[in-house]
């Protein structure tokens, strides 16, 4: 997936989300922020070729299920995301 100048939404709200690891795989520094849009003022920077943030409800508790969303220094920069998301039976 790609991300450019203009902000994004990567991941969706959701509460049974347990891990989320983003792999920034650009020349572009990207910024990435909970809940509002991401600016180089706001946020967590990504570093270019390989920096990555890591989420896991262990350790970052909410944090894991919010809506994240990204914006890069570039366009079109490519990035690597993946979630772990709990399997909840429904009830009944």
């Amino acid at each position: 997936a790609t991300v450019g100048l203009a902000a994004a939404t990567i991941l969706r709200q959701n509460p049974h989300r347990l891990a989320a690891h983003f792999v920034n795989l650009s020349a572009a520094a990207m910024y990435l922020a909970p809940i509002g849009t991401p600016s180089a003022t706001r946020g967590i920077r990504v570093a270019p070729s390989g920096g990555n943030l890591h989420l896991q409800w262990d350790e970052d508790m909410d944090l894991v299920g919010y809506e994240w969303s990204a914006i890069a220094a570039g366009a079109a920069s490519a990035y690597f995301l993946i979630e772990l998301i709990a399997d909840i039976p429904e009830a009944g």
